[in-house]
């Protein structure tokens, strides 16, 4: 296998390649185009020889239905039309859709512009219809490679999963665009992404390119977009990498200027990934507030603060995302709220700096018990704790109307897989900012944030989690202990592992884990009128996840 310097060796001079990783807003093209003007302008004041442009970066991913709007189309070719006399001195490749012939009369394509002409195009020919995507609902596969030379150096373009040959067993296609490439021999093979975060997706990243570095014997240059479009987070860190190994690398989490020079002279290295995992996502949840707020044309958030762990975290990314003057929390104490909550809550607000007002939820409580004096049992229940619950909800919801704030939803995975939240009550909120997070997936983050930022009380941490509900309520009079049932729910929802494999590796019972799963399906209604959520594992409620409310499947009938 040649080195990348033997096998850019040919070359008659180095080329100067701008990667432009930068934050799209999802529809708006006009702004959009204005952003890619402008770094065309940038590369060419740097000399570049070729810009290079994330994935639909046009339009932004992933722009779902509006692509089958003909005007959304109409405008993505008037702006194309408005693009091409600045490509003058300078090559540009960028990511859009365009119209051909087929059943889905659409195409994901890279477009190549220069001297004020289209060059051609690449049509992506792995469409990915599984987890988070849906491609193939849009648009038709490509079917024939792209190259071109740029002062001796000879470009293969892909387009995202056009690389990626390992998905999980997930879908198979017909296409091998590495395979087409090989056969042509580019000497760099440029890859156009929108490809999603997850907790996990560098490191697997890494690999499956360093594998398509080595089938294609070239380099790839990978341009992914970043930022945070609904509940999707997209982190950048663009990179250069051969068959050996990263050779340069953008930050992540960040728009970024990147150059490349080819041939790149410096050494590969093995992968580097963040040093603390909570650190990575920190910085993706931070981006993903940031985003939804700033691209839904909110200035301000509010949330609930209770004492808990979930809340406190939530309050720190806020801050972190927003700043501490756009953050306004409000503690709603009932008869069972406890004094170490009230204070804890103070703390944490003070240590933040944002703004946070009290006010008890009794006087609301009990007119509530007045009205429905009739119809309620003589036994303080289920429907008593719920009707607290979508109290604070209300108020949350009227503090939200009345100061135009966005309200953060603070509920989790655990939570969210076992229905134990009330509808309309603590699953209020535009969104949810951990929603995607197990509780023991929260403590750790909220472990980082107190270690980086020492802003979490340390009672927090070590106080019984409480809906605080009831006299004397905790968590575990509910649900399993938290460390029992995330592994359960981790093995399941992230790992497709079966029931009987999850009972031997967590060392419960096989009928403890069909317990779990059967509350888990049960509570899909519930699920579908929640808040979606900021997507950071492999498989989330919002993004990827698709049961039938109304279904009666038995995992052990034919066993």
């Amino acid at each position: 296998m040649a080195s990348l310097e033997q096998a850019l060796s040919s070359m008659t001079s180095g080329v100067k390649v701008f990667v432009v990783q930068f934050n799209p807003i999802v529809g708006d093209i006009e702004q959009n185009l204005r952003s890619i003007l402008a770094a065309v302008e940038r590369g060419k004041e740097g000399f570049a020889d070729l810009i290079l442009f994330p994935e639909l970066a046009l339009t932004g991913y992933p722009p779902e239905d509006l692509l089958l709007l003909p005007d959304f189309l109409t405008q993505v070719e008037i702006a194309l039309c408005q693009m091409l006399p600045h490509s003058f001195g300078v090559e540009v490749v960028l990511g859009l859709p365009r119209r051909v012939l087929g059943e889905k009369g659409l195409a994901n394509s890279a477009v190549w512009i220069a001297n004020g002409e289209v060059v051609g195009y690449f049509d992506k020919q792995r469409l990915p219809t599984y987890d988070v995507f849906d491609e193939r609902r849009y648009f038709e596969p490509g079917t024939t490679p792209f190259v071109r030379k740029v002062r001796g150096v000879s470009f293969g373009v892909t387009i995202c999963e056009d690389v990626w040959d390992e998905n999980d067993g997930m879908i198979s296609y017909r296409q091998n665009p590495l395979q087409q490439l090989l056969l042509l021999q580019p000497d760099v093979v440029l890859n156009l992404s929108a490809s999603p975060y997850h907790i996990g997706k560098e490191e697997r990243r890494f690999a499956i390119f360093q594998k398509a570095a080595h089938t294609v014997q070239a380099p790839l240059l990978f341009c992914n977009q970043v930022g945070a479009n609904d509940g999707l987070i997209f982190e950048g860190g663009s990179f250069l990498m051969d068959s050996r190994g990263v050779l340069t690398q953008a930050p992540a989490f960040v728009e970024a200027d990147f150059w490349v020079t080819l041939p790149f002279l410096g050494n590969a290295t093995e992968c580097i990934l963040a040093p603390d995992p909570m650190e990575r996502l920190a910085e993706a949840l931070v981006l993903g507030i940031k985003d939804y707020v700033r691209k839904t044309g909110f200035e301000r958030v509010c949330l609930g603060l209770s004492g808990g762990i979930d809340s406190a975290v939530v309050a720190c990314l806020a801050q972190l995302a927003l700043g501490k003057e756009r953050v306004f929390a409000f503690y709603m104490p009932s008869r069972f709220s406890s004094k170490e909550s009230g204070e804890d809550a103070r703390e944490l607000a003070d240590q933040l700096g944002i703004y946070l007002q009290e006010l008890s939820i009794e006087e609301p409580f009990q007119s509530y018990l007045r009205a429905l004096a009739p119809c309620l049992s003589s036994s303080f229940g289920l429907t008593e704790q719920n009707l607290q619950a979508r109290v604070r909800g209300t108020l949350l919801m009227a503090f939200a109307n009345q100061w135009g704030m966005l309200l953060l939803n603070t509920s989790n995975k655990s939570e969210a897989a076992m229905g134990y939240a009330t509808l309309y009550g603590d699953l209020a909120g535009a969104f949810g900012a951990i929603g995607d997070l197990l509780k023991t997936d929260v403590y750790r983050l909220g472990r980082w944030l107190q270690k980086i930022y020492g802003s979490i009380p340390e009672r927090v941490f070590q106080k019984a989690p409480s809906a605080e509900l009831a006299e004397g309520q905790k968590d575990s009079d509910t649900l399993p202990d938290y460390t029992v049932l995330d592994l359960i729910l981790k093995a399941y929802l992230e790992e497709g592992k079966i029931e009987k494999n999850i009972a031997e590796e967590v060392g419960v019972s096989d009928a403890f884990v069909g317990n779990i799963l059967s509350k888990l399906r049960a509570q899909e209604y519930k699920r579908r009128q929640s808040p979606f959520s900021l997507r950071v594992t492999k498989r989330s409620f919002s993004f990827g996840w698709r049961f039938p409310v109304v279904q009666r499947y038995n995992p052990l009938k034919f066993v």
